[in-house]
Formats: structure tokens, C-alpha cells, sequence
């Protein structure tokens, strides 16, 4: 090939290397992407299966009160999220956890239950069992969401930045939401941990 028509072919691949980033540029959100976590959907009673553990949320209650030494009055209802977590390649300590409403509202999980979950730190494979207490209004349990993922939403969601998210759709149906809130039977928690919920109580003197 002479000097010319290599010259020629090096500019023409040139041109469509720019003319394929003007493409991408043009028709990828390439701020959105480098910034979104990666959500894996599933429902009450399934598992996301993320790539560094399985979250599984096992039951909801809502009640005014915890009880506990102390007892803690929710200001509106607790709404408290039962889960199974499992580390699948190797220890992880997993912070985010949030309840989120279909306009956007962010309720953080709360520590004042003497058995609410605060975090999880997780061994390889063995699951891990907590509750974690949302002290919310009667508007939250209309189609809330439940996410899960290992760092927590930090300032506009940074700290979940291209990770694994479980986004769990809790199915409060809107027909019972009227009878959800007014009970009025207190929910007594099982502590955090290795031994599974049902265990713990039989184990509690």
C-alpha cells in the first residue's frame, strides 16, 4: 500500500472513530451511567441476588411499639423489615438500608428498638438475620420500597455509585392500608445475627 492511500485510510478510520463517540455521546447518558448502581429487583419472600451477597426479605410488621428495655413509641407506625442476608464470595459489612416511597421519599432505619438492626457484617455464606425499624407516616406503607445495598446513600447516592442494589418491593396492598395502621399489637424483635428468628425466641428465657 503506498504512503498515500495509507495515509488516506488512517484519516478515514479517524473519522469513523469521531463519528461513532459523537454517536454514543449523542444517544447514552454517559453521566447517568457512570453514576447509577447496578438494581436488582424482586418481591416479599424472594431474593435479589446481588454479586457479592443474597438479600432476602423474609416478613413486615407495623406496630406503634417495640418493645424492649426501653419500649420505643414510633411517632407515627414502625414499619419493621425482616431479612435474610447471606455473603456469597467473602466477608462484607453492608450499610445501606432505606425505605423508599414512589415519590421519592427516603426514610432512614432507626436504632431506637433495642433489637433494630443498624448494619449487617456478614461471614462468607452463612446467613445473617436482622430487623430493621422505619418509623414512618401512614402515607410510607403505600407501595413502599426496601434497598439494600453495601455502602450507604451517603450525598445523592454516592456511596452506592456502579454497586449492587436489592430494590424489594414490600406489596402493602393499598386496600389494607387503613387496617394495617390501626394495629395496635407490639412487635417484640429477635436480636441480629446467625441464629435464625424463630430460634432466638426459643432460646430467650
Amino acid at each position: 500500500m503506498s504512503r498515500a492511500a495509507s495515509t488516506a485510510a488512517t484519516a478515514a478510520f479517524v473519522i469513523a472513530a469521531m463519528g461513532l463517540g459523537r454517536l454514543i455521546t449523542d444517544h447514552v447518558p454517559l453521566q447517568a451511567s457512570a453514576v447509577e448502581p447496578f438494581t436488582v429487583t424482586a418481591g416479599l419472600g424472594q431474593t435479589a441476588a446481588l454479586e457479592y451477597a443474597e438479600v432476602t426479605v423474609t416478613g413486615i410488621r407495623v406496630t406503634p411499639t417495640i418493645t424492649g428495655n426501653p419500649t420505643a413509641k414510633a411517632g407515627g407506625r414502625w414499619l419493621v423489615v425482616d431479612t435474610e442476608l447471606v455473603a456469597t464470595r467473602e466477608p462484607t459489612l453492608m450499610l445501606g438500608f432505606d425505605l423508599v416511597a414512589p415519590d421519592g421519599t427516603r426514610y432512614a432505619h432507626s436504632s431506637r428498638g433495642t433489637d433494630c438492626a443498624i448494619n449487617a457484617t456478614l461471614a462468607t455464606g452463612v446467613p445473617w438475620y436482622g430487623s430493621f425499624c422505619f418509623d414512618v407516616p401512614e402515607a410510607a406503607l403505600d407501595d413502599p420500597h426496601f434497598l439494600v445495598s453495601r455502602g450507604d446513600y451517603a450525598v445523592d447516592g454516592s456511596g452506592q455509585r456502579r454497586d449492587g442494589l436489592a430494590d424489594i418491593d414490600l406489596a402493602i396492598d393499598p386496600a389494607d392500608i387503613d387496617a394495617v395502621w390501626s394495629q395496635t399489637e407490639p412487635v417484640d424483635l429477635s436480636p441480629t445475627g446467625v441464629v435464625p428468628p424463630a430460634s432466638a425466641e426459643q432460646a430467650t428465657p
